[in-house]
């Protein structure tokens, strides 16, 4: 039997050891299950313990935080208890049976967009909190075995709180988190929401390469990171988003986790069949923060015409100084005669015809505004079930849903579905509808509580729902919830 900690946590396994760490797998022996958790076991830099009682409070509001936070995301470990035995302080977590991004090995580009905007839905939630984690790497980072999805670890400010004692007369507190990947403002003591993004950005550079940041170059004119150089045929969505999250200069990266996942998601121009112009959309999901893409059009045989080669109209008309200048007239009445003649003819021949083909003009426009309907219908289920990391590999519209009429039934609160459908990110709207505006969004396998239902205008089911990643509450489609 292994040793027992607080009369009931017993040590199966030591995980690691450092300077104010040791982290254990244990079995909880006061639980029928004997379920495992993580023990963190922390001790004070001041070896004196001068400043115990100062530690002990900092302690436990740190402690608080882990809990509030872990009990409303499913992608951060739930704090099971705490306490403070022989000068020593313990967290019990949740175990998160998986992998981390260190151990993973070298993931693929599509994988690395997943991963990194479902971490981005958790920090927007954790600074919504005015909660900084302070110390995101490979190796805080866990990839769920049962879901495939990331879960954020080891919050730097509880280490900060075991140095607190050694820093009470220093400017500014320790800093803990690994060297190459801790954002330069933070080295310097000043920690803001964009010192996480900078060490996200840096831990998918290295998920991507298996290159720590301090074995890349260094551009000797701007002081940035040459990474890019290591992957040729990054997307380049992807590429923009990391450069940006990971300059020097604070000012210059994106301010909040969600003006970087809009970044990571912009729309890219689509080949369509017919006839058609896209015009800049209005979803800010499918835009640049900084830009729009350029206008399509796209012809018949699929042909896409851009800014630069866009084809334009040819006219006869002279307008080179500024008016219309009209050929010569001469003074030759049989041509207005012959002209007038010709005019008259034309209109007794063409009476009858135009009467006739106005009849089946309307016919065809009844029949072509009732494909139309039965077009943008089916196009609304394809735009909600597409995700913008597989964009461009849709070649085929989803077929549409079961269409019911009939009042929607009855939902008790549901707490253990999840978001369905192909891998990517899926879209939250504030009502039933994709009429109805993006109030957030969630990725594939994530939790959400189903609080409601109803139908849209065009009769398809719809789930009011709560997503804990992001603390956003809307509407998904049917389809897309399990």
């Amino acid at each position: 039997m292994g040793k027992i900690i607080n009369g009931r946590y017993e040590i199966v396994d030591n995980l690691a050891k450092g300077d104010i760490r040791e982290t254990f797998l244990a079995k909880d022996t006061q639980m029928p299950s004997e379920k495992l958790v993580v023990i963190k076991k922390l001790k004070p830099l001041d070896s004196q313990n001068n400043n115990l009682e100062l530690v002990q409070n900092l302690f436990a509001k740190q402690a608080q935080i882990l809990e509030q936070i872990g009990q409303n995301s499913t992608q951060i470990p739930t704090l099971y208890d705490y306490f403070t035995e022989d000068e020593q302080f313990y967290l019990i977590q949740e175990y998160i049976e998986g992998k981390t991004l260190a151990d993973i090995g070298i993931i693929n580009f599509a994988r690395c967009e997943v991963i990194l905007s479902s971490l981005l839905n958790t920090l927007k939630y954790i600074h919504s909190q005015n909660i900084i984690h302070r110390d995101i790497k490979p190796e805080n980072i866990i990839i769920r075995q049962k879901d495939g999805l990331p879960v954020l670890t080891d919050f730097g400010a509880i280490k900060e709180t075991m140095g607190a004692v050694d820093n009470l007369s220093a400017e500014s507190p320790k800093i803990n988190a690994t060297t190459g990947f801790v954002a330069p403002e933070q080295s310097a003591g000043r920690i803001i929401f964009s010192s996480d993004l900078y060490a996200l950005g840096l831990t998918m550079i290295y998920a991507l390469t298996g290159k720590y940041p301090l074995e890349f170059a260094n551009n000797p004119l701007t002081g940035e990171l040459d990474w890019d150089n290591s992957l040729p045929n990054i997307p380049a969505p992807l590429k923009t988003t990391l450069q940006k999250a990971i300059k020097i200069e604070a000012g210059q990266r994106y301010h909040t986790a969600q003006e970087m996942y809009l970044a990571l998601h912009q729309s890219q121009p689509q080949t369509i069949t017919q006839d058609t112009v896209l015009v800049a959309p209005n979803n800010p999901r499918e835009m640049n923060t900084s830009s729009y893409n350029p206008t399509v059009v796209v012809s018949p045989s699929g042909q896409k015409f851009t800014k630069e080669n866009y084809p334009h109209p040819v006219s006869g008309v002279n307008y080179s100084q500024g008016y219309y200048q009209p050929p010569n007239q001469g003074n030759n009445n049989n041509i207005i005669i012959i002209l007038l003649t010709a005019i008259l003819v034309a209109i007794g021949v063409s009476g009858g015809f135009f009467i006739a083909q106005t009849m089946r003009d309307s016919q065809g426009e009844f029949t072509a505004t009732q494909g139309e309907r039965e077009v943008e219908i089916s196009q609304e289920f394809i735009e909600e079930t597409e995700t913008p990391v597989e964009v461009n590999e849709v070649q085929t519209p989803a077929p549409n849903p079961p269409v019911n009429n009939s009042p929607p039934p009855s939902v008790n609160v549901a707490t253990n579905a999840r978001i369905g459908g192909s891998m990517g990110v899926k879209n939250i709207r504030s009502g039933p509808g994709t009429a109805y505006g993006v109030v957030g969004s969630g990725v594939t396998g994530e939790g959400i509580d189903i609080l409601d239902s109803g139908y849209d205008s065009g009769g398809y089911l719809w789930y009011q729902v709560y997503h804990p990643a992001s603390g956003v509450t809307g509407w998904m489609a049917a389809q897309l919830v399990n």
